[in-house]
């Protein structure tokens, strides 16, 4: 009878192993397909006009000078974040037209190899996990994230909003992970210190909300080591001095002040932070669906077992919970302060995929908890009451969700994105004439999956003065028929 449950055991773990791998491979073939046709838009073309134009004419290294260049004049007229501005202002010019379906190809493999390094490290080297066993949970992470991102276009599709946001979840997330084994591992330590320092301050020159995560776990682990008196501790502050010295530089920029003249809503530090956990909370219940109540089903399934052969305690279930829920409500307090709480497409991508976060290693942490102690005999109705409160907020959440695989296969099947493409295409054509005065028709479909930011009748409208920059034209419109 044993070897039957354990027989049955193994046959469900590989079927939700197939399932998941499936849909895994499905969800990542659609998302690269879609990148076919995606076109640069807006801010693309003023940002990498120049890039572009150097790179044409001169070559790669005069574009890279001309990248940094135009990276600190936007430093002190609009923008702070050096190393997401650098970025803007290069990978639009390289990339070009022709070359634009790498970018969101280049930042979907960053986010599936960092979450897979991720998940490895921590159950593979830490708790020691079965690769069988621990591959399961990246497939599933990302599945998630990738089918139910609030913007899939601007976190994904658009150059400018992706590598300002998406991108440095990757970075940030590999930071992470070099800094604990900078703790743990004592080979090598100057050198994996330099690189750590080097990350820092990539990491502090994004964007603000995946920098502010990042400085507040990192002063939290340089103050536990001086307490505890560790001897790593002088890394951890170097690197930590140095990172607050990055993000300084990052808030100070004048380019910010001049940019926030134009904001009505922004509001003080205090109460940004306290409208923050009231943000994250809401977050939260709008952002849950059948998916992820299941995914957490499946997760607790595998951790259950995991667990209870960990040499961890798990003793502070609600004081790791509680500080894991600020770092995740830290992530609203940027847009609060500088917009007054107006979360884009692309800030709310990165929140999503830290909500994950949070929401899994909760779970973890709490299922921990419950198999070390006395009371774990109680596991079962804890387990029900947490699965019919999850189910139920679910079964009210979950009307009207969009799965991005979904509409991806929709606008392939419709005709829409190739219309969309070709369309772009016809006006390219246009654009690449000697000809200085440019009318194009109006695009006529309009996908969900991919990033719009049209032109206008208007040849003075900004995003067609981005495009007469690029192209070079005297004057660029739409023409109505």
């Amino acid at each position: 009878m044993k070897n039957k449950i354990l027989q049955w055991n193994k046959t469900i773990k590989w079927t939700i192993l197939i399932l998941v791998l499936v849909l895994f491979i499905i969800t990542v073939a659609f998302l690269i397909a879609t990148a076919f046709y995606c076109v640069p838009q807006s801010d693309d073309y003023t940002n990498g006009a120049l890039t572009y134009h150097a790179l044409r004419d001169k070559g790669v290294l005069a574009a890279l000078k001309v990248s940094f260049i135009e990276t600190v004049k936007f430093y002190f007229e609009w923008e702070g974040a050096y190393f997401t501005d650098f970025l803007m202002k290069s990978v639009p010019g390289f990339l070009g037209y022709d070359y634009y379906w790498m970018s969101p190809i280049i930042i979907l493999l960053s986010l599936i190899l960092s979450t897979f390094y991720v998940c490895r490290f921590f159950l593979e080297k830490c708790i020691h996990m079965k690769f069988d066993e621990w591959c399961l949970i990246p497939m599933l992470f990302l599945v998630l994230f990738l089918n139910y991102m609030p913007s899939i276009a601007e976190g994904l599709y658009w150059n400018c909003g992706a590598m300002y946001y998406s991108i440095m979840i990757s970075i940030e997330m590999c930071f992470g992970i070099q800094m604990i084994k900078l703790y743990y591992d004592k080979k090598n330590s100057k050198l994996r210190m330099v690189f750590c320092c080097f990350l820092a301050l990539i990491v502090a020159g994004g964007n603000l909300v995946t920098a502010l995560n990042a400085v507040i776990c990192l002063t939290t682990a340089s103050i536990y080591l001086v307490i505890k008196k560790s001897e790593r501790k002088n890394y951890f502050i170097i690197i930590n001095i140095l990172f607050l010295m990055g993000f300084i530089i990052s808030v100070i920029a004048p380019g910010k002040k001049i940019r926030a003249t134009g904001i009505k809503n922004n509001m003080s530090a205090i109460p940004a932070i306290l409208l923050s956990f009231p943000n994250a909370a809401k977050f939260m219940l709008e952002h849950i669906n059948w998916a992820i109540a299941g995914s957490c089903i499946v997760f607790g399934i595998i951790m259950k077992s995991i667990v209870s052969k960990i040499d961890f305690k798990f003793k502070y279930p609600f004081g790791v919970i509680g500080y894991s829920f600020c770092i995740f409500a830290a992530s609203f307090t940027p847009t609060l302060y500088a917009l007054g709480g107006e979360n884009s497409g692309r800030v709310l991508d990165t929140i999503f995929y830290e909500f994950l976060i949070f929401l899994f290693f909760s779970e973890f942490y709490m299922i921990g908890f419950i198999q070390k102690r006395s009371f774990s005999k109680y596991k079962k109705m804890v387990a029900l009451v947490a699965g019919i409160l999850l189910l139920s907020i679910c079964a009210v959440k979950s009307i009207g969700s969009i799965s991005w695989t979904r509409e991806i296969y929709k606008e392939f099947a419709d005709g829409s994105l190739q219309t969309y493409k070709a369309e772009h295409d016809e006006r390219i054509r246009l654009y690449r004439t000697d000809a200085k005065e440019i009318e194009v028709l109006p695009i006529t479909v309009n996908p969900v999956t991919v990033f719009h930011g049209d032109i206008e009748a208007d040849p003075h409208y900004w995003i067609n003065i981005c495009i007469e920059q690029f192209w070079e034209k005297e004057s660029v419109k739409i023409r109505y028929e």
